[in-house]
């Protein structure tokens, strides 16, 4: 008579004997734990902490010297143009010195305690540098309590600037999260400081060393600097700072330690205060400092090592029997990734795995299904969405009418409408040849070179532009009329009186793979309420809109929701349109 090994009961069985062995052990292991020498880990913890506290001095030491490298430049090198440049005015979309800045503060990040660099001006615009990335732009914002204690300053003497009240910098993930120390940037030629310098290490270095070196597993920390904490890891309910010395005006090092109840545990906490005014305090948990197993017996390391083995055993015969129908299933499943449908025979097999095998076999069969009716409904989507966006921006008719009024109005002599018609015929021909074909950005470009000649009919010398876009883009695969929309877009909503001129630049760049096209107006801008009105305009499936949505979705269906279009805009002072496109030269068309 065959007997059916029942894996549940099995397990049942594994389990209330590593239950039974896991309290043995425990009775044991506490039977035998003793208390370490109190003295001694302490005189340990001290150790961890003067390690801690010469680290973070160090890191903070080189903020101190990194925040001096405007005036370095000027002192060392001669080379005077920040401070110039700050001296003069704002740097707001001064994008030459925004780059100026970024290649000189990439120098800096050579030291691992730095995590970003910034500089403001007397405005609080400001630009940011971090390692391996290009530079952001930063914007002082709820006035916070660093930033007026800096500009107080006549001199550039050093501020720092802890965790808890570093804020309100324009770089939010960097806000509470980085000790800084902010230096104001004294101006050689008149003496008085023309700008603010930041540089601030992420608190996550602090922490990483900390876990390097420290003893105790629950182990935590509080970092001072003049009875003023710059990060701590202790929780904010507990007053650790109660714990350093009230008097430092003088004061040698010191080292204390102090046994104290709370939240229902007892806890240590070791002060070590520098007469430097920097200081630590570790806290640590009771439990930790006791300490865990010394040792067991020699004949109780054998008990218990016979009942492992044959837990073991047991395990292993279970599991064999599991594994083997798992193999099954696998295999199964590597079939599925191929053939997307496939079955797995139940035979032999114990009660539970059969029902799990037959469910499989059935999930099989309805995945098959929907994977095929998923694919041909997105494709269909796909092709009708593509089509239904070529037929919005493809009036073929409008073409072969305006090749009419071109001869019409040249042959009678008016110029400027056969001119204008004969661009506007030309930009719409652009359009209509080979709608789904990607172009290089350069004729892009010169199709962009169009347009803005047919608005300068209208609007005269009043539409200014520059493009500043780098040379190896120019040869970039890109998809057609991305640029007339936008620009479109800035000039009809960013004129608002018959005076006003109208600055558009074009800042082309590369970002490993992927293009940055970021195309900015110093137009009237947006309120948050129209921006946000127009982010989810664009994001409705329902909004027919030819302009921006047109080019955020055809991004979006050529390379992926990864590609897209942002808009970030501020009431008076402009609007910036950035687009993200997949890095593809033409040379690697070629090839392929």
């Amino acid at each position: 008579m065959k007997v059916h090994f029942s894996i549940k009961r099995g397990l049942f069985l594994i389990a209330g004997l590593q239950v039974v062995l896991s309290v043995i052990f425990l009775l044991y292991s506490v039977s035998l734990n003793t208390y370490q020498n109190y003295n001694d880990t302490s005189n340990r913890y001290y150790q961890v902490g003067e390690q801690m506290l010469t680290s973070t001095e160090n890191l903070l030491s080189n903020l101190e010297q990194v925040t001096l490298f405007p005036f370095q430049l000027y002192a060392q090198n001669n080379d005077s143009y920040i401070c110039r440049t700050l001296r003069e005015g704002t740097i707001l979309k001064n994008f030459k010195f925004y780059t100026y800045f970024d290649t000189h503060a990439q120098t800096k990040f050579t030291n691992r305690a730095i995590d970003f660099i910034a500089v403001y001006d007397l405005y609080g615009n400001g630009v940011a540098s971090e390692k391996g990335s290009t530079y952001r732009l930063c914007f002082i914002n709820d006035s916070p309590k660093w930033y007026e204690e800096i500009t107080g300053y006549n001199i550039g003497t050093p501020l720092l600037i802890s965790s808890d009240d570093f804020y309100g910098s324009g770089m939010f993930e960097k806000d509470n999260h980085s000790v800084c120390v902010a230096r104001g940037i004294l101006d050689m030629n008149t003496a008085h400081i023309v700008g603010y310098c930041v540089a601030g290490l992420n608190t996550d270095l602090l922490e990483n060393n900390f876990n390097l070196i420290r003893l105790a597993p629950n182990q935590k920390f509080s970092i001072y600097k003049n009875n003023v904490r710059l990060f701590s890891t202790i929780s904010d309910d507990v007053d650790a700072g109660a714990f350093l010395p009230k008097d430092t005006s003088g004061s040698a090092n010191v080292q204390n330690r102090h046994l104290v109840f709370e939240h229902g545990e007892y806890f240590v906490y070791n002060t070590i205060f520098h007469s430097n005014g920097y200081a630590i305090i570790l806290q640590t948990p009771m439990s930790d400092v006791i300490g865990t197993v010394h040792g067991i017996q020699i004949f109780y390391t054998f008990f218990i090592s016979v009942i492992l083995l044959l837990i073991v055993g047991m395990i292993f015969s279970v599991v064999k029997n599991i594994l083997n129908a798992l193999n099954r299933l696998i295999e199964a499943c590597n079939r599925f990734e191929l053939e997307h449908t496939t079955t797995v025979s139940c035979e032999n097999l114990p009660q539970e795995l059969q029902t799990l095998f037959a469910s499989f076999n059935r999930m099989s069969e309805r995945i098959s299904f929907l994977v095929h009716e998923v694919f041909m409904k997105q494709k269909e989507k796909q092709e009708t969405e593509l089509q239904l966006l070529r037929t919005q921006i493809n009036p073929h008719y409008l073409y072969n009418t305006l090749e009419i009024m071109h001869m019409k109005a040249y042959s009678h002599g008016d110029y400027d409408v056969s001119a204008m018609a004969e661009l506007l015929g030309q930009n719409l021909q652009y359009g209509l040849r080979n709608t789904t074909k990607e172009v290089l950005l350069k004729e892009e470009i010169s199709q962009l070179n169009i347009y803005l000649s047919i608005l300068s009919y209208q609007f005269k010398d009043r539409i200014k532009t520059n493009i500043c876009i780098e040379e190896e883009l120019m040869d970039c695969r890109v998809i057609k009329l991305i640029f007339q929309p936008v620009i479109e877009n800035a000039v009809i909503h960013g004129i608002t009186s018959n005076e006003q001129v109208l600055s558009i630049d074009i800042l082309g760049y590369r970002s490993e793979n992927t293009i940055l096209i970021q195309i900015s107006d110093d137009g009237c801008g947006m309120t948050s309420e129209q921006l946000d009105i127009l982010r989810n305009s664009m994001e409705n499936p329902d909004n027919n809109g030819i302009g921006l949505r047109n080019v955020s979705r055809r991004i979006q269906l050529n390379y992926g929701s990864e590609y897209k279009l942002e808009i970030n805009s501020k009431y008076g002072l402009g609007t910036t349109v950035s687009l993200h496109l997949p890095w593809q030269p033409a040379n690697l068309q070629e090839e392929e």
